[in-house]
């Protein structure tokens, strides 16, 4: 724990960088990831980060912007000062704390390549979701992780503190991007394994434990027909890169495998032919645990509502047809404050803990009465959650693959409290009695 001395040391180092950002905005550009590029270049040679031959510490140092001038000596004695604290096992928490709010002063300052990045503060509760043992995954030994467009790393970061030495294996097509990753994962001690590309590794194909996918959403297509070639045979058709990322990167999932797809909600229902097809195959083909919505401001700069979908592999001899039974839909809400949010997280594991249970009072609740809600579907004509409720893969099939979470959900209960209604007339007779009284008594002066 950051006593307040030490917070207030971050606060200055911090400041003397967003002060060296004034100037490189007037010299170089809004874009400040190029600067924190030669930050952390800077900041390997003041730590003396050995460099040896690896390929990837000569690439990121080729690519230098060599800064100068009133910007180059801002960074120099912030990189001297912060070093200090990178040699000293007493401060290594300051060195994180500072180090990780200057690369997000510098992912979210106008015109970052954001993109749309899963906050950190709302995907590690997901995460920790899908690791705890009692979900679905559990701290096993040697994990394969798998994050398709990882930006700067974050999630793998994250992840690495739910299980015990993973393989963090992160691809990002971004340079700038990759290169934070990089300086990130080798000052905090974080081994990390970051490919420069576009699209997942085809080696990495069923090898997967757990793989994460926040594709950039677009209607670009494909044009190199030897992917088409690798797809399963009923997507063969399929040429949009959103879809065909998707795809490979279930495709990597081993058996027992989970994943954390982050996807816009237009993917939940756009009834194209393709993305119908794409869905109808996803669910044949894993079985989807859960949909939880994300809100409305999650990510920066962007208010599109999305949904975190994850999915689960497991063996089946039988083949996949038929598998997923159910699926949870969750909605997250944004809280007020800190503490408030806390309790929202708490809820959604408690919720996700006890799935099971509460698919049963579901489904007993239906048996006992159901309705149709708005769209035609049957539900529970009592269902006393708001925030959560299931669908069926009988109703998903009959909806056409259509995941939008308003299909299946209940209408609202309005909770009124309704008095006895004998209390009430005995209230309106008493009353009356005293109106009757005053009266009596009014008629009594008026004679």
């Amino acid at each position: 724990m950051l006593t307040s001395e030490q917070k207030n040391k971050i606060n200055e180092i911090v400041q003397e960088f967003k002060e060296a950002a004034d100037f490189y905005r007037m010299e170089y550009s809004e874009d400040l990831m190029g600067m924190f590029r030669d930050f952390g270049c800077m900041l390997f040679e003041e730590c003396a980060v050995k460099k040896k031959e690896d390929p990837m510490m000569k690439r990121l140092l080729g690519y230098r912007q060599l800064l100068r001038g009133t910007v180059n000596r801002q960074l120099m004695a912030v990189s001297a000062e912060l070093s200090r604290w990178w040699n000293d096992p007493f401060s290594g928490e300051m060195f994180q704390a500072t180090l990780s709010q200057i690369f997000h002063f510098c992912l979210f300052s106008k015109g970052g390549k954001n993109r749309y990045l899963l906050p950190l503060e709302t995907a590690d509760p997901l995460l920790h979701l899908i690791t705890i043992p009692e979900g679905l995954m559990g701290p096993g030994d040697g994990a394969v992780v798998l994050d398709t467009q990882c930006g700067a790393g974050s999630l793998l970061m994250a992840v690495s503190r739910y299980l015990k030495d993973p393989k963090l294996i992160g691809c990002e097509k971004d340079e700038e991007l990759w290169a934070a990753g990089f300086i990130m994962s080798q000052l905090l001690g974080i081994k990390m394994e970051l490919h420069l590309e576009d699209e997942t590794p085809a080696d990495v194909y069923e090898s997967c434990d757990l793989v994460i996918s926040n594709p950039v959403y677009g209607t670009d297509t494909i044009k190199d027909e030897a992917l088409a070639e690798a797809l399963p045979a009923e997507l063969r058709t399929v040429r949009g890169r959103y879809h065909m990322e998707l795809i490979r990167s279930m495709q990597a999932l081993k058996y027992d495998g989970k994943a954390m797809l982050i996807v816009p909600n237009s993917f939940l229902f756009a009834n194209r032919t393709e993305s119908v097809k794409v869905r109808k195959w996803l669910l044949q083909s894993y079985s989807l645990e859960a949909v939880i919505g994300l809100p409305e401001d999650t990510f920066q700069y962007s208010g599109v509502r999305s949904s975190v979908m994850v999915f689960s592999k497991p063996f089946m001899s039988g083949g996949w047809e038929g598998h997923t039974q159910r699926v949870l839909y969750y909605s997250l809400e944004k809280q007020e404050d800190k503490e408030k949010q806390q309790q929202e997280y708490d809820c959604l594991e408690e919720v996700w803990r006890s799935r099971d249970s509460y698919y049963g009072k579901w489904e007993r609740s239906r048996r006992e009465k159901a309705v149709k809600n708005r769209n035609g579907v049957k539900v529970p004509a009592g269902w006393q959650y708001n925030g959560f409720w299931f669908a069926g893969a009988n109703e998903i099939e009959a909806g056409k693959w259509n995941l939008l979470p308003e299909n299946y959900r209940p209408e609202e209960q309005i909770d009124l409290e309704i008095e006895d209604p004998a209390l009430l007339l005995q209230e309106m007779l008493k009353e009356q009695e005293e109106i009757t009284k005053e009266l009596k008594e009014l008629l009594k002066e008026v004679g």
